[in-house]
């Protein structure tokens, strides 16, 4: 009894197998014998890990192609597009069913409200008519980010599912300073668009958010939830693979941001003048703590020893207490170039007892001592 089944069981299992090979297949060769998108994606979502998806996602990419629409050039329809009186804007003309167009992206703020227009003109006896104008609000997680520039110098006309887009990239960034750390605002949005030529107004945009870190390097993450492939609209695809191809951008330095954040936290957990510190824990494994053992500038005490460090624009005193084994950030303040004899600069620290630490600054020719007392957390 019990091998009968054991025999039904492995033919039950190998009739299913079978039977899931054979419905993939069937899909498979149903999908290619099609040609179209959406065969292709009705297997990719059923068959997301197939042995064929590779082949079927390359199906997809090649429905995606760089268009050549007209004789026009871009620089002949900027030209013309100029006259409709827009500041910031790019331009692209096309062609389709025998009519000329030129196709517009144009910057638009009023007030607080910040878009981007889109127009499109059509070429007839009397010269060039605006048939179609919409708004689609700028694309933004940051309010605090309110200088927007085009990142590309043109619109590049891309047809996708036999449908015509313009591919466009801008940029929303600050020009602002924080008074208090005087680092500038380096978070930005770089966001990645495609909008109709004619037709729908669906506008596809994909943001990757971060910062800059200088070199044209920005750090940060694909605000999409969605990743090319997995089911998302052939549009979302394109943009998203777009942002993974660019060298620009790149993920998050896990060093960077244990820096920033531990000296964002210290200002604030410390207001502006406080005479009771706060001082701010930071794991050994902290790119500070190397900084921290590599200083020129350090002493001890009986508890405690203490180090300067320059980090992101930022004098900061690292502390390492004895008895805890425990690594403290116990003051921060904006870094100044010691050749301005202006700024108050500081120089060196020392201490003048077990607990007591002198901080000496230059300022004009002057001198001039603080302390913090370490064990009670206070600046005097």
């Amino acid at each position: 009894m019990k091998k009968s089944l054991f025999i039904l069981l492995s033919l039950l299992i190998a009739f299913t197998a079978n039977g899931q090979k054979r419905a993939e297949t069937k899909l498979y060769n149903a999908a290619i014998e099609n040609g179209d998108m959406a065969s292709f994606r009705k297997f990719l979502a059923k068959y997301p890990e197939s042995v064929f998806s590779p082949t079927i996602q390359g199906k997809i990419d090649s429905l995606t192609r760089e268009a050549n629409t007209t004789r026009r050039n871009v620089a002949q329809a900027t030209e013309i597009f100029a006259g409709f009186e827009y500041d910031t804007f790019l331009a692209a003309p096309f062609r389709k069913d025998n009519v000329e167009y030129i196709f517009a992206v144009a910057y638009t703020a009023s007030g607080q409200d910040r878009a981007l227009r889109n127009i499109i003109l059509k070429e007839n006896h009397a010269g060039w008519q605006q048939i179609s104008t919409f708004d689609t609000p700028l694309y933004t997680n940051d309010d605090n980010l309110d200088v927007f520039r085009f990142i590309t110098d043109t619109l590049r006309p891309v047809e996708i599912d036999n449908e015509l887009y313009f591919e466009f990239i801008y940029m929303n960034s600050s020009d602002k300073t924080d008074p208090r750390t005087k680092w500038k605002n380096e978070n930005v949005e770089i966001i990645f668009n495609l909008c109709p030529a004619l037709g729908s107004t669906t506008f596809y945009n994909a943001m990757f958010a971060g910062e800059q870190t200088g070199n044209g390097i920005i750090e940060g993450n694909c605000m999409e939830a969605v990743q090319p492939g997995s089911g998302s609209a052939p549009q979302m695809d394109f943009l998203l693979r777009q942002m993974e191809s660019s060298k620009n951008l790149v993920p998050f330095s896990n060093e960077r941001t244990a820096q920033k954040n531990a000296i964002s936290n210290w200002y604030q957990r410390n207001p502006e003048g406080a005479s009771d510190l706060t001082f701010i824990a930071i794991n050994e494994n902290n790119p500070i703590v190397n900084l921290y053992k590599e200083s020129k500038y350090s002493d001890k005490s009986a508890s405690y020893s203490a180090a300067l460090v320059e980090c992101m624009q930022t004098t900061l005193i690292c502390v390492y207490v004895n008895e805890t084994a425990q690594y403290l950030i116990v003051w921060c303040e904006p870094a100044v170039d010691s050749k301005d004899r202006s700024a108050k600069y500081l120089n060196t620290i020392y201490f003048e007892n077990n607990g007591s630490l002198v901080l000496y600054y230059d300022q004009d020719h002057r001198m001039i001592k603080e302390r913090i007392n370490i064990p009670a957390r206070k600046k005097q």
